[in-house]
Formats: structure tokens, sequence, C-alpha cells
């Protein structure tokens, strides 16, 4: 009769990782599923390089006191509030073009809307 030397396995369920972890199928989609996620973490590294120029403008901005550029003793302090204004401007253009709202970058999808709206300049007097 069928199955009447059947012995019961000794775990109760089936691990096939045992069948076809020596297979060329496998180990090639292992090798390809790695080599994707590598370039994704590889992306997102080179994503994150664009922020330090804006980061350091952003710390720059922060630590900037504005009150000195309307100070009484200053010689132009039109030229100088002027200067100031057209720094803004150009660093609200470089961070509103240099900050891409978001980024497929191969696996992943990086959201940098907050990001760009925290950084973006807002000058406070």
């Amino acid at each position: 009769m069928i199955g009447e030397n059947w012995e019961a396995p000794d775990d109760l369920f089936l691990d096939p990782i045992e069948w076809i972890k020596g297979n060329k199928t496998y180990t090639d989609q292992s090798a390809n599923v790695n080599t994707i996620f590598s370039s994704s973490f590889d992306k997102t590294e080179i994503f994150t390089e664009r922020f330090r120029e804006i980061l350091q403008m952003y710390w720059i901005n922060q630590k900037a006191d504005l009150n000195i550029i309307v100070h009484e003793r200053l010689k132009n302090p039109t030229d100088s509030l002027q200067h100031v204004i057209n720094l803004f401007l150009y660093q609200d253009e470089l961070f509103s073009t240099g900050i891409p709202t978001s980024a497929n970058l191969g696996l992943m999808k990086l959201d940098s809307k907050k990001s760009r709206a925290q950084l973006t300049p807002s000058p406070r007097l």
C-alpha cells in the first residue's frame, strides 16, 4: 500500500531554502538584489551630498545677526540691506532649484518637501 513505510519528518514545516540555496538562479537573484540595494543606498548618499552646501548656508543664515545691517553707524546701510536682500533672493532660487521635492533612487523614494520648506531662507529682522 502507498505510504505504509512513511516516516514523519523531524519538523512540521518545509524549509525550501535547503533545496534552493545551491541553485544558480537563486544565487544570481540574491546577487542582483544585493546590487540593487547597494545602488539605491549609493544614490541616496549622492542625493544627500547636495544638501551639504545648502545646510552650510542655512547654518550661516541662522547664526547671522541681521540687525547689524541696519545699524546707524554703517556708512551705507541701504547698500548693505540691498546686498543681503540679493543674497537671500539668490539663496531662495538656489534652494528652490537645488533641492528637488522628491527623488526616485532605485528602490527608495526620498521626499524632501519638509526639508526644503525648513531650509528656504526667510529673513527676520
